[in-house]
């Protein structure tokens, strides 16, 4: 039994054997690889996309120093300069990791389940011993590449400015990170630089 037509991208041949339905979409397995492609590709660059847009040009080009100079005039403030840049270069390396893995976890599945052509009862075993787990790992490394590309937005240079800006003026620190054991690390070198100097 054939589905389909001369124009169609996918076409659906089911072939009744071993008293099993096996499915097959021979072009399916290129449409599925170039959408998980897309989607990590796109949520890896969104960040750079986004940041950059809601950045004045002159912020964005400074530099971890210039800002201590300028906006960090204390051991807080400067703690805060470090432990912004600590987390966004971790979001960043995040990003790049597990798009990485998500992408090679993808090019699995599509040799392993989508590359078998044939088979019957045993086809269909492989693909659900094989093809469920990599499609969780698939899964799961998309959702850190979003938690990633969050947090690489979250610590940018503009959410730094702002925080610092907001600090300066008297506001205080957010709980979130004046209780981080990185930030309170950083505060403790910072405190001793200013009394070595």
């Amino acid at each position: 039994m054939r589905f389909g037509s001369i124009n169609s991208l996918i076409f659906v041949q089911v072939h009744y054997k071993e008293n099993f339905l096996i499915f097959y979409f021979p072009k399916m397995k290129k449409i599925l690889f170039l959408i998980t492609f897309c989607f990590f590709s796109q949520t890896s660059f969104s960040a750079i996309l986004i940041t950059r847009d809601t950045i004045p040009r002159q912020t964005h080009r400074l530099t971890k120093q210039q800002i201590i100079e300028t906006k960090a005039w204390d051991d807080t403030s400067q703690a805060m300069v470090q432990y912004y840049f600590s987390r966004n270069k971790k979001a960043k390396r995040g990003v790049g990791i597990f798009t990485g893995v998500g992408l090679l976890f993808a090019y699995a599945f599509d040799r392993i389940i989508m590359g078998d052509s044939g088979g019957g009862g045993g086809a269909i075993l492989l693909a659900l011993i094989i093809g469920i787990p990599l499609a969780g790992l698939i899964f799961y490394s998309a959702l850190l590449v979003l938690l990633y590309t969050f947090y690489w937005i979250r610590f940018s240079r503009p959410q730094l400015i702002k925080q610092l800006a907001m600090y300066n003026n008297g506001n205080g620190l957010p709980n979130r990170i004046k209780r981080r054991k990185e930030f309170l690390n950083f505060l403790k070198i910072a405190k001793l630089s200013g009394a070595i100097k």
